[in-house]
């Protein structure tokens, strides 16, 4: 199965840097099946593409 996605992510500092730095992070996208899939009778490429946004905290060195 190939699924393809066009992203944008962008990360901020949110504390002082002393051997890390937390991170928040937010995500915004949209993927887009490049065939139609069945499970059984059932068309699921209506499920399979969607645009969606994400948050996260991470910590990055």
């Amino acid at each position: 199965m190939a699924k393809p996605e066009v992203f944008l992510e962008y990360g901020v500092p949110i504390g002082k840097r002393n051997l890390f730095d937390v991170i928040l992070t937010s995500s915004f996208g949209y993927e887009l099946p490049l065939a139609n899939y069945k499970l059984g009778d059932f068309n699921m490429s209506g499920y399979m593409s969607a645009p969606y946004l994400s948050f996260g905290i991470g910590i990055r060195p």
